[in-house]
């Protein structure tokens, strides 16, 4: 018996251990007030511009669906929203639409030349553009995330997909946002 309770122990360690070590080395834990708050930091020494990210960009590929992100120097700020559609086809979405359950959203066109096109395998085919927020953008984005119980994210191209996005996806984004507007910099 205490040989099976030594081999569960040791099994929940490495576990344990895996989940620690998924976030990689060059992303900093971000504290505020003394406390960490569940975001990481990406320095590139080379141009001095710090990435920020929700952790659940380590743990989810649903997370990455739908995810804001935070650019910043020591003077200015940017907030960027990056979509990746995953599929087994082309969609080659030209309009994204964000809307919540009372009927508050937004739309953005994009141009297919702004997106990131991979294919994987035949049949798993990857499509992603990052859009660059300007602060009232960014004031919507929030109002549509906290006030709606339920938010979706549209892609509209040769296919639509509608992709639901979930409460702890949605709360992360809204971190992000909380944070971004706390910074004391100048929004580009």
């Amino acid at each position: 018996m205490r040989v099976v309770h030594l081999f569960l122990s040791i099994l929940a360690i490495v576990i344990f251990s895996n989940c620690v070590f998924n976030i990689p080395r060059d992303y900093v834990p971000i504290h505020k007030n003394g406390r960490k708050i569940p975001l990481y930091k990406q320095v590139d020494k080379a141009t001095g511009l710090s990435s920020i990210y929700h952790k659940y960009k380590f743990y989810s590929k649903i997370y990455d669906r739908f995810m804001v992100t935070i650019t910043h120097n020591k003077k200015q700020k940017k907030a960027s929203l990056s979509l990746k559609y995953r599929g087994d086809d082309w969609i080659f979405f030209d309009r994204i639409i964000v809307m919540n359950d009372k009927k508050d959203f937004m739309v953005w066109k994009v141009h297919n030349l702004d997106q990131e096109v991979d294919l994987l395998k035949p049949g798993k085919t990857i499509e992603q553009t990052k859009l660059h927020l300007k602060s009232r953008q960014i004031d919507r984005l929030e109002k549509i995330l906290e006030d709606g119980e339920s938010v979706r994210l549209w892609l509209m191209g040769q296919e639509d997909a509608v992709y639901s996005i979930s409460d702890i996806d949605r709360l992360a984004n809204l971190d992000v946002i909380k944070y971004y507007k706390g910074l004391e910099l100048e929004s580009l």
